[in-house]
């Protein structure tokens, strides 16, 4: 693998992992409606079947009267047609009870099952919210790092500009060195020359 591939994979920008995976706060709604229309369905038929076992259960002691009311005048196939009636209502009863208790169940059921679902939503939103948070930090360190590269770039550019400044600054200092002590050499010579006249001066002065 080249370098330069390597470094364009390397400075490629992560999957957003808010995007990777799908957004549960469009789920819930979903998930959770399905759950709520299904209890509501129970909850309408727990009410049909409430209304039909409690009239049945209304009956059975009607029939009942009605078989015995049968027997005091004599009509004894009758009271037994009734009663036969009754047996059907009260099996019918029975079936409805079966019924109704499968719908209270089915319905803790869901309702269990809503709970847990919502819970486990939530906790995937809160880790959604972490990872948005993360991601976020992240992004920050990458342009933060991105721009102290580039600090370091430019200031690799500049030092051959700063040595050749530095050796500028050198030489000047060099030169203002040296002319430092021509000038203090030139200040000794005329002291020198100053003597040696005056030594002549004196020799002149005494001869004849």
């Amino acid at each position: 693998m080249g370098l330069g591939r390597l470094l364009s994979e390397f400075m490629a920008p992560a999957p957003d992992p808010r995007t990777a995976y799908p957004d549960a706060a469009s789920l819930e709604p979903q998930l959770l409606g399905t759950i709520r229309t299904a209890l509501a369905n129970i909850a309408s038929s727990r009410q049909d079947l409430e209304a039909r076992t409690a009239h049945l259960r209304q009956r059975l002691p009607e029939l009942e009267d009605e078989a015995r009311r049968a027997l005091r005048v004599g009509r004894r196939d009758l009271a037994r047609h009734t009663l036969e009636r009754r047996q059907i209502v009260a099996g019918e009863l029975a079936l409805l009870d079966g019924q109704l208790r499968e719908a209270h169940l089915e319905a803790a059921r869901l309702t269990a099952v809503e709970q847990q679902l919502a819970a486990r939503i939530d906790a995937i939103l809160a880790r959604e919210r972490m990872i948005e948070a993360r991601q976020s930090v992240a992004e920050i360190q990458v342009r933060v790092g991105e721009t102290l590269a580039g600090i370091s770039v430019d200031l690799t550019a500049l030092a051959p500009e700063l040595a050749r400044a530095e050796e500028h600054a050198e030489a000047l200092e060099a030169r203002a060195v040296a002319i430092d002590r021509m000038l203090d050499l030139g200040t000794l010579g005329a002291e020198e020359v100053d003597a040696k006249l005056a030594e002549l001066e004196g020799e002149l002065s005494g001869s004849p």
